[in-house]
């Protein structure tokens, strides 16, 4: 049995255990104040975050931009954390999935989709099952910023597949509050050469909204964003937890380029959520690589088909 499936397997195990994790540690949140969050928060990151080097194996093509952890900046992110963790739990738990979530340094985060004129604005980014932090992080003079920063990055770790972003609730609500919205990639820089796509200008209105709900600033359609987005955000199922641990793991393989590996993983996934636009896409292009012609071509059409079912906001 494959170290992937090795994993899956044991999921029951993992769950409960992680259940029970997520008790102990709200009872140490609600019953600390402010003053004792660095005595207790601070040790409690450690079973939901893992201060990592690589994404994976030295094949890993990202693997060359990244840096070594300073203690003065591991013990700042930590306390970050520990701040976070005090106030939004629920969160943190959904963001690790079950297992802990690697924090990486890197000089500069690279954004595929080159919409920033200035990559050195980009603080930090988020991929599945990682958080890259890059200097320019560490530069900042605002700690509450920083803070901002690694809530909005958490918010995609805990929606990474894009589950909740490309949710038919999320689409009618960005439909509705659209000129509301239009400002959410202004979070991370307002060097903006272009407009994000639609799909990455869902996501990003998605981390920009929940922010500012758990802060308590003013959202539109408050009630209807309560009940039909937040909630989501508040709980992991089980069956939830295998599809994230799945969907990480293929790209990490992909990463690695174990595409078998990941073939096998994005198909699970697709038995799961068989409308999962990224669990598709990312099955397309490890068929692809794997030259295995007919079926990526197959699989190409049906992401596309899943992708246009999707009333993006115009």
């Amino acid at each position: 049995m494959n170290e992937g499936m090795q994993l899956i397997e044991h999921n029951s195990v993992r769950y409960w255990k992680y259940e029970i994790a997520c008790t102990l540690a709200l009872m140490i949140v609600f019953c600390s104040t402010s003053s004792s969050i660095a005595a207790d928060n601070v040790e409690l990151t450690n079973q939901f975050f893992v201060f990592a080097y690589e994404t994976g194996e030295s094949k890993d093509q990202f693997a060359t931009r990244h840096k070594a952890w300073t203690s003065k900046e591991e013990q700042l992110v930590r306390n970050l954390l520990a701040e976070l963790l005090f106030l939004y739990p629920k969160l943190l738990f959904r963001s690790s999935a079950g297992a802990k979530l690697k924090l990486l340094r890197t000089a500069r985060t690279e954004n595929e989709l080159h919409y920033f004129q200035n990559q050195d604005f980009i603080l930090a980014k988020t991929s599945p099952g990682v958080v890259e932090i890059a200097d320019s992080f560490f530069t900042l003079e605002d700690r509450s910023l920083q803070s901002k920063t690694l809530l909005h990055e958490l918010i995609h770790a805990a929606d990474a597949a894009k589950l909740i972003a490309y949710s038919e609730e999320w689409i009618i609500y960005c439909k509705r509050n659209l000129v509301h919205l239009m400002v959410a990639p202004s979070f991370i820089t307002n060097s903006l050469h272009d407009q994000p796509s639609e799909e990455s200008y869902l996501a990003e209105a998605l981390a920009v909204t929940y922010s500012n709900y758990l802060q308590n600033i003013p959202v539109p359609e408050e009630r209807y964003f309560e009940t039909q987005i937040a909630k989501r955000f508040e709980k992991i199922s089980q069956k939830e937890m295998e599809f994230f641990q799945r969907y990480t793991l293929a790209y990490q393989c992909i990463l690695t380029e174990n595409m078998d590996e990941a073939v096998l993983l994005l198909k699970r996934c697709l038995q799961q959520y068989p409308n999962s636009v990224m669990s598709s896409f990312y099955l397309a292009c490890a068929l692809m690589y794997d030259k295995c012609d007919k079926a990526a071509l197959h699989e190409s059409r049906r992401c596309l088909q899943l992708i246009t079912s999707i009333s993006f906001p115009r």
